[in-house]
C-alpha cells in the first residue's frame, strides 16, 4: 500500500502518518520492521530493497520517506533532467506495485506541484491526502477541539485570540495549548489566561516588526517596536532578531542566484517549515544583492554604535528603522 501525504500543514500530515503507523499493530514489533529514509539523499536501490523485504515476525512492514517528491521536483526544475544521480525515479511505480501486500510505503511531503511527472504516475496507485493550512473559523474550531482532547475547555474569544497571535503553525499551537491546559487544569481557558501564559505572543510581535521592516512600512514598524520596548523587550534581542533575518535573506538570495533547489536551501539554513522557507525566499527576491549588503552593514553599524555608547539603544533602533525603510 502506498500513501502520499502532502501539503503546507505538516503537523496534520505527520499526525496522519502516526495514525497509519498506529493501525499496523504492536509498536515494539513494528519498530523492528520500520525503515525511515531522508528523501534528500535516498538512493532508489535502497528504497526498492526496503519495499520488497518481507516483515520479520509480524504482519506488517513500514517504510517512510520524507521529502522525496519535493526534492525530485526541485531538481527537475533546476536541471531539466528525468534522472537524478543515475536513478531513473520515473520507474519506481512498477516496483511499488510489486511490493508484498504486507508492506506499507508512506511518502511524507511538504507542498508539492500536482503536475509533477512522478506524482502523476504514483497517484493512480496511492491513497493521496492533502493537508492545506487551516485558517479562519476552521483554525478556531481546531483549537477548541485540541483543548477538548487535552481534557479542558476554552472560550471562543480565547481560541480566536490564540489563532490571531500564532496563526496556522499547529506545532506551536499544540505546544501552547498543552501549557494552557496544564495551567488551567479542568477549568475553562479565558482571554486572560492566553495573554498571561502564551510565550509565543511576544515572539509573534517580533516577527511582525521584522515583516513590516522588510516591507519598508516605517509607521507600523515604529509602533510595534515601541510597544515591544514598553512591554519590556530587550533592545539587544530585537536587534539580534533583525540581524538574523537579514543574514538569512542574504544567504537565501545567494543560493537562489546559484540555482540551488528550494528544498536544499531549507536544509542548509535549518528551516523545517515549508511556509517559513517560502516566506524567506519571497522576501529575499524583493531585494537586490547590493541593497541587502548595504542594509546588513547598517545593522552592524547600529550594533557597534550601541556597544560603544555612541547612541542609546532605543535611539539607535529608531535611526536604523529610518535607514532600512528608505526606498531603493
Amino acid at each position: 500500500m502506498l500513501y502520499i501525504l502532502h501539503g503546507e500543514d505538516d503537523f496534520s500530515s505527520r499526525q496522519a502518518y502516526e495514525q497509519i503507523k498506529a493501525g499496523l499493530g504492536d509498536d515494539d514489533m513494528l519498530s523492528c520492521n520500520t525503515t525511515v529514509f531522508d528523501g534528500q539523499d535516498v538512493k532508489m536501490n535502497a528504497l526498492i530493497g526496503a519495499c520488497i523485504t518481507v516483515p520479520f515476525m509480524t504482519s506488517w512492514r513500514l517504510i517512510m520517506v520524507k521529502g522525496l517528491l519535493g526534492r525530485l521536483q526541485g531538481e527537475s526544475k533546476a536541471k531539466g533532467k528525468s534522472k537524478f544521480g543515475g536513478d531513473n525515479w520515473q520507474t519506481i511505480g512498477g516496483y511499488i506495485k510489486d511490493m508484498p501486500p504486507s508492506n506499507v510505503l508512506v511518502l511524507l511531503e511538504g507542498q508539492i506541484r500536482k503536475d509533477g511527472a512522478l506524482f502523476k504516475k504514483l497517484r493512480g496507485i496511492a491513497e493521496v491526502k492533502e493537508f492545506p493550512l487551516i485558517k479562519g473559523g476552521q483554525l478556531v474550531s481546531w483549537i477548541a477541539d485540541r483543548v477538548t482532547q487535552c481534557g479542558s475547555s476554552i472560550t471562543r474569544s480565547a481560541a480566536a485570540q490564540l489563532a490571531d497571535y500564532i496563526g496556522s503553525n499547529l506545532w506551536v499551537l499544540a505546544s501552547e495549548i498543552e501549557k494552557l491546559c496544564l495551567y488551567r487544569q479542568e477549568g475553562q481557558i479565558t482571554d486572560a489566561d492566553v495573554t498571561e501564559m502564551v510565550s509565543y505572543i511576544r515572539e509573534a510581535n517580533v516577527f511582525a516588526v521584522i515583516d513590516a521592516l522588510i516591507n519598508r512600512q516605517r509607521s507600523p514598524v515604529v509602533k510595534l517596536l515601541h510597544r515591544l520596548l514598553n512591554d519590556g523587550a530587550a533592545p539587544a534581542y530585537l536587534l539580534f532578531m533583525i540581524t538574523r533575518q537579514y543574514r538569512l535573506m542574504m544567504q537565501a538570495k545567494d543560493m537562489s542566484t546559484a540555482k540551488v533547489p528550494s528544498a536544499e536551501i531549507g536544509e542548509r539554513l535549518s528551516i523545517r517549515s515549508d511556509w517559513a522557507l517560502r516566506k524567506l525566499l519571497d522576501q529575499s527576491r524583493r531585494y537586490t544583492v547590493a541593497r541587502l549588503e548595504a542594509d546588513y552593514r547598517r545593522i552592524l553599524n547600529t550594533d557597534i554604535s550601541i556597544k560603544t555608547g555612541r547612541y542609546n539603544a532605543e535611539l539607535a533602533l529608531d535611526m536604523l528603522i529610518m535607514e532600512l525603510c528608505q526606498p531603493s
